[in-house]
């Protein structure tokens, strides 16, 4: 799966500091989440109904950069309730301004 990139506005960060998202965030999954549907059905492969991220792990965080690399592993569902399996890594970034989130699904 080539790179994809999704920004999430985000409107109350308060206390986030200036530190990496953290890969098992609300705002991060969501955004995962967000992507893989989205990536599925552009390409026309199949309409997810469900997406679950599972075992989450960081992997390391650029503290120079304030980016935290992930690996996951991601349960999807379709609209025949057929079942998919698939491990992903992914990185979190904010904008310089703490409003949004990027996440790159390598």
């Amino acid at each position: 799966m080539k790179k994809l990139l999704y920004v999430l506005p985000i409107f109350l960060l308060a206390g986030c500091g200036d530190k990496a998202p953290k890969c098992s965030g609300e705002d991060s999954i969501g955004v995962v989440k967000q992507i893989l549907t989205r990536e599925y059905l552009q390409k026309g492969l199949i309409k997810l109904t469900e997406v679950n991220v599972l075992a989450i792990r960081t992997i390391g965080v650029d503290k120079e950069v304030d980016i935290s690399h992930c690996a996951a592993s991601v349960s999807m569902k379709d609209d025949a309730d057929r079942e998919y399996q698939k491990d992903i890594t992914y990185d979190t970034q904010y904008t310089d301004d703490k409003s949004q989130i990027y996440v790159t699904i390598n």
